[in-house]
């Protein structure tokens, strides 16, 4: 068979959901309890796990851990819903959007977004299976927290704990990635190593004492003298501070004393956490090695806003004064769960680019419910981590000048103050405006500054004396302090709480009426290599605020959003993609400023706004997906709006592979050939993200890579008569899914698991899947068109109710993921969601049945088990196999 185009009408498009298949797509989705029994033997990696020291062969083990020593392990669970929580987040917390200031209530939280009872029972159930005692589960789920010896923990991980040698410092740490359940929720597992050094970032200059006192602060950020009603927390670790330190600072600063254990107004609760859980009342520790950044966050946060009521949540510490990692997730966890606080301060981190999933959990649970943490950016300049976060505001040092009555007069960049571009967080919808500044395309900090210089640091006591103290854990509370105050003015104004916010920040600084009045432009200094300069920069965001002028404006603005569309998604590399931003309510001037992948778009800054309008004209010369976002610098009286969309450019010159059922591979175009697998019975053929390489899976689900493709695993545990017929791979590349012919999901890198059909009667086998462009989620199909989804998945319609003439036997998502096709082996096409119908082969003979087809331009090619290929697509045909003698049949084909 050659190619053809045949009528593009001769078959009629199915586009009808029945209420029958969706009604069984919900069911599946809960899942049932024979599919644990049945997975006791399928494993995941987490791959990620061990540090990159260890992992990359950098240092060589000195000795194994003592095989005796208790480690206090959390189980990290995935959330459900992840990427529609990161829409109700941004939703809330973006000027102008309806749904600005409804954030989520700790309830709603944990009914729609948390693990499930089930999820917890299962892990708990495989821990303790396993010689783990369970110590105890976070209020939200998401954490599951148990001891064990190291022993014990080696054999139910199946890793060797080591100690190792690094410099001077000596840790321990698993030798490779920990396996776990594959059906189970778990994302992640902290404390199989103590690698990450976490510090507090409190400075003092030896032979000084002084400082500014709470009143100065005032005076010089402008606070108006305001107090609050609102509480205020704090994490850190160690021991709680007494009462005379605190009664000490009051008087010599002739602010409101702070009273340990008071309820309410102008008391602080000190709330002890372990490797298991914070109990308020509970045993507090004597280590006091902490104290005087302990002091320094109550004192500035408390001096500067008082009134409100205070939690300070207490990580443990070992014998030598430092934390542990697991305790430190439960004392986040615990300030994101309690309703109470909106505002939280934490001035400690690790000065690296790293990412704590368990940790990045409850930083998105803040958000979700308008909770700020405000994280100090280090006292070194380098990168640190939750800084990062894109769920937290990052903040960043100053040297500050106030005049002989502690009036503002200027400030300049504190050298000392931490600053950087992550890779391992991409950059927030929100943080826009940073133009060139940033260093990187990633999550760059800090947001904003204020104080934190020694020589012009605060005044603190602890411990029967008083010292001079900087550094950006001053800087923290400090902002912490007068968000309360913000947030009080919101209260007495009739107004929703801040809430999260960062984005707030990024549309304030956008306005330049806004940002001239609301913040002091630090524009003088450096730190990291980074100069700061007029507007954002990466020493010290939008500077530190006039928060008096902030509070005011902000509550004057009209708020605007934006909305951005394109003319063609996807688009042709080569032509010309109109994209225009509509700003409403519409402001009088302003401008839109358009950016792709966070870079100005050429042509496309600071145009102007007719109607409400602006336009910009692209035109793309590389394949891929980009983000183009559209961003409004308003005028007076009005803030910024920002919107997103994600544009998928087409290949330029085209390209695709077949695959043979003996695992020969076939490329035309820019389909490049890697290598044949050596084996028989292949079901499937998948390119990696970005098409350097591919996997080949057969029916037993045994892998084979090739090019940049990686082998995580093969499958294992399968019954009698059960067979993998297909792979997904996760948008990095970095792991896949096998999935069974009985509807099981195999979770194989960094892909997590969300539910599949085991234990369920199918009426036909499972045939194929796809994963949905975030990771977050996959679809399965059957041989009957039976559609199942699963996580961000979603269900368009269905042939499960329908008599088919042949088989279905592949299935593919639109560009939008608003629909997908599926192909039977009769070359019948049925369309669904979005997904246009350009024509089929039904009701034609065939030489031989199509085994697959593939999304190809703006429409599909089919290719039959000869290598025949049937072309619907509006691209230059580029090859087919039809008339050569093949050793085994076509089985997959792939673009």
């Amino acid at each position: 068979m050659g190619a053809v185009r045949p009528n593009r009408q001769s078959r009629r498009v199915l586009r009808a959901a029945t209420a029958a298949l969706l009604a069984i797509s919900t069911t599946i989705a809960a899942g049932t309890a024979a599919h644990a029994e049945q997975h006791k033997t399928a494993a995941s990696k987490i791959v990620g796990m061990a540090p990159r020291s260890v992992a990359s062969h950098a240092v060589t083990p000195h000795r194994r851990h003592d095989p005796n020593t208790v480690l206090s392990l959390n189980v990290g669970l995935v959330i459900r819903h992840s990427t529609e929580l990161d829409g109700v987040i941004r939703a809330a917390s973006t000027p102008g959007d309806p749904a600005y200031g409804h954030y989520l209530s700790q309830a709603q939280y944990r009914a729609r977004y948390s693990p499930t009872d089930a999820d917890v029972g299962a892990v708990r159930t495989w821990l303790v299976e396993r010689g783990l005692r369970i110590t105890g589960v976070s209020p939200d789920r998401a954490i599951v927290s148990a001891e064990a010896t190291t022993a014990v923990a080696e054999r139910a991980f199946a890793v060797t704990v080591n100690d190792y040698v690094a410099g001077k410092r000596t840790f321990f740490a698993n030798d490779a990635a920990p396996t776990v359940p594959a059906d189970s929720r778990v994302r992640w597992v902290t404390g199989l190593d103590d690698f990450a050094v976490v510090r507090s970032f409190a400075v003092s200059p030896a032979f000084r004492s002084g400082g500014y006192f709470p009143s100065d602060f005032q005076t010089g950020y402008n606070t108006g003298g305001a107090t609050t009603t609102q509480s205020i927390g704090f994490t850190l670790w160690g021991a709680p501070l007494v009462h005379g330190d605190l009664a000490q600072f009051a008087t010599a600063t002739s602010s409101t004393p702070v009273v340990i254990g008071q309820a309410g107004a102008n008391g602080i609760d000190f709330i002890p956490c372990s490797g298991s859980a914070c109990v308020p009342g509970g045993s507090q520790s004597s280590d006091t090695t902490a104290w005087l950044e302990t002091a320094l966050d109550v004192e500035s946060a408390h001096g500067i806003a008082a009134g409100g009521h205070m939690k300070y949540w207490l990580a443990a510490t070992d014998g030598n004064g430092n934390p542990g990692f697991s305790s430190l997730e439960h004392a986040v966890n615990a300030a994101a769960n309690d309703g109470t606080v909106h505002v939280v301060s934490n001035s400690w981190g690790v000065s690296s680019d790293i990412s704590d999933p368990n940790m990045d959990v409850s930083l998105q649970h803040a958000a979700a419910v308008g909770t700020t943490f405000f994280f100090s950016s280090g006292d070194d300049p380098v990168i640190s981590y939750p800084a990062t976060s894109p769920y937290v505001v990052a903040v960043g040092g100053t040297s500050l000048n106030l005049n002989s009555t502690f009036h503002y007069v200027a400030e300049s960049t504190w050298g000392g103050s931490g600053t950087g571009c992550s890779a391992a967080f991409a950059r927030p919808s929100w943080q826009i405006g940073v133009g060139s500044a940033a260093t990187c395309a990633g999550r760059a900090e800090p947001d904003v500054a204020a104080a934190a210089d020694p020589q012009t640091g605060a005044y603190v006591y602890v411990d029967g004396a008083h010292l001079q103290v900087g550094g950006t854990s001053l800087a923290a509370p400090l902002w912490a302090g007068m968000t309360a105050l913000w947030n009080q003015a919101n209260v007495s104004a009739s107004k929703p709480l801040v809430g999260f916010a960062a984005p707030v920040f990024y549309a304030l600084g956008n306005n330049p009426s806004a940002y001239s009045q609301a913040f002091h432009d630090v524009a003088t200094g450096a730190t990291g290599g980074n100069a700061a300069v007029a507007g954002w920069d990466q020493a010290t965001g939008w500077g530190s605020p006039n928060l008096a002028n902030l509070i005011t404006v902000y509550q004057h603005l009209t708020a605007t959003k934006t909305t951005l569309v394109s003319s063609k998604n996807p688009t042709l590399t080569g032509s010309t993609v109109v994209f225009t931003a509509t700003v409403s309510p519409t402001p009088t001037g302003g401008t839109v400023t358009f950016r792709q992948d966070s870079k100005a778009m050429s042509g496309c800054s600071a145009k102007p706004l007719s109607s409400g309008h602006a336009t910009c004209s692209a035109t793309f010369s590389r394949t891929g997906t980009v983000h183009v976002q559209a961003a409004y610098s308003g005028s007076a009286d009005y803030a910024a709006g920002a919107s997103n969309i994600v544009a998928e450019r087409a290949n330029p010159s085209s390209g695709y592979w077949m695959a043979s059922s003996g695992g020969a591979v076939f490329g035309f175009g820019t389909a490049l050939w890697h290598g044949n697998a050596v084996t028989q019975n292949v079901t499937h053929f998948e390119p990696t993200p970005s098409r350097k390489g591919y996997w080949i899976v057969n029916r037993a689900g045994q892998v084979f890579a090739f090019g940049d493709a990686h082998p995580f695993g093969n499958a294992s545990g399968l019954a009698f008569g059960e067979t993998v017929p297909s792979l997904s791979a996760t948008p990095t590349g970095h792991g896949y899914w096998l999935f069974t012919s009985k509807g099981r999901a195999l979770t194989f890198g960094d892909a997590h698991f969300y539910k599949d059909l085991a234990g369920r009667a199918l009426n036909g086998p499972v045939i194929g899947s796809v994963a949905t462009p975030s990771g977050h989620g996959y679809y399965m199909v059957a041989s009957d068109g039976g559609i199942f989804s699963f996580g961000d998945a979603r269900f368009f319609g269905s042939t499960g109710n329908l008599r088919l003439n042949k088989p279905v036997n592949g299935l593919v998502p639109t560009p939008t993921n608003r629909g997908y096709w599926m192909v039977a082996s009769d070359g019948g096409i049925f369309a669904f969601g979005d997904a246009a119908f350009r024509g089929s082969m039904g009701g034609r003979h065939l030489n031989d049945p199509v085994v697959g087809m593939v999304r190809y331009g703006n429409g599909y090619l089919m290719v039959a088990a000869d290598g025949g290929i049937f072309d619907f697509s509006d691209k230059p045909f580029l090859g087919s196999l039809a008339g050569r003698t093949l050793v085994n049949p076509i089985v997959s084909v792939a673009s």
